[in-house]
């Protein structure tokens, strides 16, 4: 089960509920099957709902519906047939309700037309009910004050939703018990669009844009990845950004470093823990990996506000752990500085990691090898053979990466992220350094992230080998 505890006492088991059913007669064709980036409207919201906190989905079909399931093979996502779709989505909803867990404690309607509702408004939602007064039990989101989709209802209102005639979904349960209802801003208008008819499609196409690669996407990552961060700046908020994305997937991604963090601000997103025991860190995680989704692990506390971390052989041990999905080690650091040249025992690389990832900083290219912009740079000026305050070339970047991963594993993949590409020039001088590095070991690196760690999209580019 994904749900976590909460004020309620005990987990809360949520069920989703798609509807799906309709005729689509105001779009002329079934809008389920309207392509958007690549893929469906129907496979963007079940994708997203994979995605998210949501311990069950039931998809309600009806109009199409044949046409509609080709292609649905996961297993999450549960069918069901509604064969009186015309008289309305009320009897798609109970088709839905009736398919539910009996178990689960709240149900989340969504609609097949709003596949820009990602994830992170849905677990947004489900933390909302889960953390609120049990008394509210309804969850809506809002944009700049106007009210939208999905909701989030608690099973209390069960028979009432079952009762519910014709096209008015679950709005009259809204309409019923407005002091129930718990309002949460979102940051989204997403939660305010459908798709209607084709005017509505085309100009959502228009709006929409070009879909946004994920970080999983972008690094292929798998299902059980030991993913290490070594070489300049952004180490940590790509460190954090991994976690939130991969947690978003479900349980079992620890995030934590063999050298030393700041420690991050309080978050609903983390939960953290400090020994200098492995035993009671792995004895912490064997209890919470399968209650929370992104655990933080260190050794202790030091008094400039860092985390001192763990040894690399308990990150490959914590690792064979069961349940563990991923584990993201920052294994070096750099000050902050675009560049850095390591001293001996550096970067501090797990034996069993599987992603390797360099990161430089593009605003180090081009710069005087000093320390503001490279740190070690009396180390980086022994290795370049290079004097102090001499330009950094690309060739002098090429070398301090191959310092950076030359004492990873020999099985590991490594994609080097170029980072800080939204500075002026900072894209074409990207592109050029990703090929010097594609050059360096084509077996082993076979593509070059170019990213903007501090903007969305982060990936603005692959450049592949």
């Amino acid at each position: 089960m994904k749900g976590t505890l909460s004020p309620r006492g005990h987990v809360v088991m949520i069920s989703a509920i798609v509807l799906a059913a309709g005729e689509s007669r105001r779009m002329g064709r079934p809008k389920q099957l309207l392509e958007w980036q690549g893929k469906t409207l129907l496979r963007h919201v079940l994708e997203n709902l994979i995605r998210s906190n949501a311990d069950e989905i039931i998809l309600v079909l009806g109009h199409e519906a044949e046409a509609i399931r080709k292609g649905l093979t996961e297993r999450q996502i549960k069918i069901v047939i509604n064969p009186d779709y015309k008289q309305g989505m009320a009897s798609s909803l109970r088709q839905g309700l009736l398919a539910m867990d009996p178990t689960s404690e709240a149900f989340l309607v969504l609609l097949a037309d709003q596949p820009g509702i990602g994830p992170e408004i849905m677990n947004q939602m489900i933390r909302a009910f889960q953390r609120a007064d049990p008394r509210r039990g309804i969850v809506r989101p809002v944009y700049r004050g106007l009210r939208g989709h999905p909701v989030l209802i608690g099973v209390r209102y069960l028979q009432e939703a079952l009762q519910l005639k014709g096209d008015v979904g679950a709005r009259q349960i809204l309409v019923n018990h407005p002091e129930d209802i718990l309002e949460i801003e979102v940051d989204q208008d997403e939660i305010l669009k459908d798709i209607d008819t084709p005017e509505e499609y085309q100009k959502y196409m228009k709006r929409a844009g070009p879909r946004m690669m994920t970080l999983r996407e972008t690094f292929s990552i798998g299902k059980r990845e030991s993913i290490s961060l070594v070489g300049g700046g952004g180490k940590t908020t790509l460190l954090y950004a991994l976690g939130r994305e991969l947690s978003a997937l479900g349980c079992g991604v620890i995030l934590t470093t063999t050298t030393k963090i700041l420690e991050p601000a309080p978050s609903s997103f983390l939960l953290q823990f400090l020994s200098n025991e492995l035993d009671d860190i792995k004895k912490w995680l064997a209890e919470n990996l399968n209650r929370h989704r992104s655990l933080l692990i260190a050794r202790e506390r030091l008094p400039n506000g860092k985390l001192e971390g763990i040894f690399p052989e308990w990150a490959d041990e914590i690792f064979s752990m069961d349940g563990v999905s991923a584990i993201v080690i920052e294994a070096d650091g750099a000050a902050g500085r675009p560049l850095k040249a390591p001293r001996c025992g550096e970067p501090v690389i797990p034996e069993n990691t599987t992603l390797l990832v360099p990161v430089i900083g593009i605003d180090g290219m081009g710069c005087p090898l000093d320390e503001g912009m490279v740190f070690r740079s009396a180390i980086a000026s022994r290795l370049l053979n290079l004097p102090i305050g001499s330009t950094v070339t690309e060739d002098a970047i090429v070398r301090l990466v191959v310092e950076w991963i030359k004492s990873g594993p020999a099985g590991a993949r490594i994609v080097p992220l170029i980072n800080k590409v939204d500075l002026p020039g900072g894209l074409e001088k990207a592109r050029k350094l990703s090929r010097c590095l594609l050059s360096v070991d084509p077996t082993r690196i076979r593509s070059v992230v170019l990213g903007q760690l501090q903007q969305l999209p982060a990936v603005k580019q692959v450049v592949p080998g």
